[in-house]
């Protein structure tokens, strides 16, 4: 199973879900957030917060380092080929 997540929140929710579920060969976010404080920007929707607040004062690490070669992480603005990026 491959789960792709686009967007600030969807590509967070993509890559958090491959820890839990190991069925997922590879989570790939698009279009994510470089760091936690882009949540806080103003051209972000604050729901973007939300995948990381659940953790509570743990710090976690981004799920791209968690995952390895199982995820793929692209920041906004990141030029993508997709089908390159999918091809296992």
């Amino acid at each position: 199973m491959i789960v792709v997540g686009s967007g600030p929140c969807a590509s967070q929710a993509a890559m958090y879900a491959a820890p839990f579920e190991p069925r997922i060969r590879l989570a790939v976010g698009l279009e994510g957030l470089a760091s936690p404080l882009d949540a806080l920007r103003d051209d972000v929707p604050a729901y973007c917060v939300q995948p990381r607040a659940v953790f509570g004062g743990v710090r976690v690490p981004h799920p791209s380092a968690l995952l390895g070669k199982r995820g793929r992480h692209h920041l906004r603005g990141e030029s993508v080929d997709l089908v390159k990026e999918l091809a296992l």
